[in-house]
């Protein structure tokens, strides 16, 4: 704990502003501490003595006025005694109330015991008068003026008087020399706290001086070591101001040849989008042609389901042609029979005579039909090989187409094929422009970012030498006010 308070309160340790701030802090701290002791010690205990004055003039003045409100009761009551005057009688009953009031607050401010005997001495002695002058009062509203002649020649009032005179000397002599133990205790108050003022003061000058003159030591140490500082931060100064110079020449340089290649990059980044373009062209182009050709192939594969088509019902129209002749062929049988039966039944009805005319007439017919029906099954044969002749051709033929057909359709899906090969290999002569020519966009902005990147390092370099110049001029400027300190 002492260490601590000694490495506070130690002019040779810690740093110049401790070292300041402890001696501000010091005379402060003994200017509160004198001012908390003037305060307790002065301060306060004068103005406890001043209210003590004032309480003790105040009970002085109560106990005036308490006296006087027993003789101006008693002045009262005499008058009214005297003069009958009711107004008389009327003042002797107000001097009577403020005497009671009086002697409640007095009792109830004064705490002593010896003033207190006092006052209540005092207030017996009111109480007696005011029993009393009652005592007269009365006599005289009863109308027996005798009987007051005959109480005044008894008593004493002038004893009383004096009594009362003597008791309120008694009780202010009192209270003066209360209030001269109280001006004495000022008086050695206020000499304590002069002698505290002005040993403070002295203190505190003496600890000012000390703390001035330490510190006036510890600047001319500093300012020395910071002026060969200053001096060797000059020196450096000028070797780093050498240096930016260099380097911004440098700096320069670089940032033209990278003005240069960001011109070359981004013309060859202008010809990579244009490529990249074409590519696009031609791919669009080939994806059109196959486009083109893939319809050709769909048309042909219509084409040739057409015609599988077409050789299907061809033969399907031939086996009908011959189930056509089949049943021609049965309807000629059918025809020849029928033409047996007529021929037989033409017989049966000659033999049958007259009976059988009838039906020899229907026979006829029959057989006239049956030939009709021979004829025609026989026209139907005639027409179903010519139709069956013309659909075998036709299925020739359609067989025929369809070699053809399936021929074509695999030169289309070739060509299809090699479409698709050639919109591939656009597809991908466009990715590739398009990467080149993005990498180009890439590489075009990392050398602007770079250019920028140089531009601010040259603005760097200018602001650091210009930073630099600035300093070597606060530093030389720093040095001559170092020389003044001194």
């Amino acid at each position: 704990m002492l260490k601590s308070l000694w490495s506070l309160f130690s002019f040779q340790q810690g740093s110049l502003r401790q070292r300041i701030f402890r001696g501000y802090l010091i005379p402060l701290v003994l200017f509160l501490i004198v001012a908390g002791l003037v305060y307790f010690i002065g301060v306060q205990p004068v103005q406890q003595q001043i209210k003590n004055v004032d309480k003790i003039y105040g009970e002085i003045e109560e106990v005036n006025n308490l006296a006087f409100s027993i003789v101006a009761m008693q002045r009262a009551a005499r008058g009214y005694i005297l003069g009958r005057d009711l107004r008389e009688l009327e003042e002797y009953e107000e001097w009577d109330t403020l005497f009671y009031e009086q002697s409640e607050n007095l009792r109830s401010r004064i705490q002593e015991t010896e003033q207190r005997q006092t006052l209540n001495r005092i207030i017996n002695i009111g109480d007696q008068v005011n029993e009393f002058d009652r005592r007269l009062i009365s006599y005289v509203q009863l109308g027996r003026p005798e009987k007051v002649t005959e109480v005044l020649q008894q008593a004493e009032n002038q004893a009383i008087t004096e009594q009362l005179e003597q008791l309120v000397r008694g009780f202010e002599a009192t209270k003066r020399q209360q209030l001269n133990d109280q001006q004495n205790r000022q008086i050695n108050l206020l000499r304590w706290l002069t002698i505290l003022i002005f040993g403070s003061t002295a203190i505190g000058a003496v600890v000012i001086l000390t703390i001035g003159l330490g510190i006036s030591a510890t600047i001319d140490r500093e300012t020395a070591q910071i002026s060969n500082s200053s001096k060797e931060i000059t020196s450096a100064l000028e070797e780093q101001e050498r240096s930016l110079g260099v380097q911004a020449s440098s700096v320069n340089e670089t940032t033209t040849t990278i003005d240069e290649l960001n011109a070359a990059v981004q013309n060859s980044t202008e010809q990579a989008k244009i490529a990249t373009d074409e590519a696009h062209r031609a791919l669009l182009l080939s994806e059109k042609g196959s486009a083109a050709v893939q319809q050709t192939l769909d048309r042909m594969e219509t084409l040739r389901q057409t015609v599988e088509a077409i050789a299907n019902r061809s033969l399907e129209l031939s086996e009908k042609s011959l189930q056509i002749n089949n049943i021609a062929q049965s309807v000629s049988n059918l025809a020849y029979q029928t033409n047996l039966l007529a021929l037989n039944a033409s017989v049966e009805a000659v033999r049958a005579g007259q009976q059988g005319l009838g039906f020899g007439v229907v026979a006829v017919e029959i057989r006239k039909l049956a030939d009709r029906s021979k004829q025609s099954a026989a026209e139907i044969n005639t027409l179903v090989l010519d139709i069956q002749n013309a659909i075998n051709t036709t299925v020739k033929v359609t067989e025929s187409g369809k070699l053809s057909v399936s021929e074509s359709v695999k030169s289309a899906h070739n060509m299809s094929s090699s479409f698709a090969g050639v919109s591939q290999a656009f597809h991908q002569v466009y990715l590739n422009n398009q990467t080149i020519a993005r990498t180009a966009e890439q590489q075009l902005l990392a050398l602007q970012q770079v250019s920028e990147a140089m531009n601010s390092l040259n603005q760097v370099a200018r602001e650091n030498a210009e930073s630099i110049a600035l300093l070597r001029t606060n530093t030389q400027r720093l040095n001559e006010s170092l020389i003044n300190l001194r």
